[in-house]
């Protein structure tokens, strides 16, 4: 009895040091994937362990304030202001304060523009924001007043409803049916949600099985749907009717079909059609292959007349 529960322990010890050993060559992976680089084995695995611990721990932290630009009323409009939600692109990655998005909007219709676009985020971000009491209060400041809302959309935003992509933070977690007709909230656990060979298995099913069914596009219509629910729970427009959701298209590799979203309600806008640009040529790109300051400057006068602002 004794030799067969130590053989059991033994087991059970080598299965978790496989699991450990895996967790830590994905995270080897993920902290290093510049090939480029000069640095040495040692300093490459000290930074591992380093970035690994830094990253379990800021994982305990929704910081939703620290992560959006500054939001400032620069003017005393009687209009209500225009919110933005996203991921890089909108936040402006790359950008001055000045250059980004929310800015040129708000200088260019003289009234107030409030960014809440965070870097690496998605619709999962963007709902939690407007649902979770504390932190909209945070970030909105008890505002109930939208002429519109805005979110800026990107065709990595469907396998970031799958997955975490950013180091040192986790995108909070929503379950769905397996009709596609509703979302609920749900805690996660942190450990497994951080774990980055768990990203790494999520990642392959993206490719080999949600993506290729395009299962990811029905949730990120799921997903935007109860965004738009959310907004017209919270905020009326200057009129004192329900705010509108626009979806500001600015790469659609996969075709969506967004006529799905319009029967909602929602407006769709093509950057490329309401500017006449190539958003993604080198013109208006950052080597980072996000937005430029010339893209905002072209897109917003084109965006304002479309929606009279």
């Amino acid at each position: 009895m004794k030799k067969a529960l130590f053989i059991i322990f033994i087991n059970i010890i080598f299965i978790l040091f496989i699991l450990l050993l895996f967790e830590f060559e994905y995270a080897y992976i993920s902290f290093n994937h510049n090939k480029n680089s000069n640095e040495t084995l040692i300093f490459k695995l000290k930074k591992t362990i380093i970035n690994s611990k830094l990253h379990y721990q800021c994982l305990r932290n929704y910081n939703y304030k620290s992560w959006v630009r500054p939001i400032k009323t620069k003017y005393d409009s009687e209009k209500p202001p225009i919110i933005l939600m996203g991921c890089s692109y909108t936040y402006g990655d790359g950008l001055t304060n000045e250059e980004a998005f929310h800015s040129v909007l708000s200088e260019y219709t003289k009234r107030n523009t409030i960014n809440l676009g965070i870097c690496c985020a998605s619709p999962r971000d963007a709902l939690f924001i407007l649902k979770d009491e504390n932190t909209k209060k945070e970030l909105l400041n008890n505002t109930n007043q939208a002429e519109y809302v805005i979110f800026t959309y990107i065709t990595d935003h469907k396998r970031r409803l799958y997955n975490s992509v950013c180091q040192f933070r986790l995108s909070p977690n929503f379950v769905h049916d397996k009709n596609y007709t509703y979302l609920k909230y749900k805690k996660q656990n942190l450990i497994m949600s951080a774990s980055f060979g768990k990203n790494l298995i999520m990642a392959f099913a993206y490719d080999k099985y949600f993506h290729p069914q395009k299962k990811d596009s029905l949730l990120l219509m799921l997903y935007l749907k109860e965004l738009n629910k959310e907004i017209k729970k919270n905020f009326t427009d200057s009129k004192g009717e329900k705010t509108q959701l626009i979806i500001l298209v600015y790469d659609d590799k996969d075709k969506e079909d967004w006529s799905i979203l319009e029967k909602e309600g929602i407006t769709i806008i093509d950057v490329n059609k309401l500017a006449d640009i190539h958003s993604h040529y080198d013109e208006y790109t950052l080597p980072t292959n996000h937005p430029n300051a010339k893209a905002w400057r072209d897109i917003v006068p084109a965006l304002a007349k479309e929606l009279h602002l």
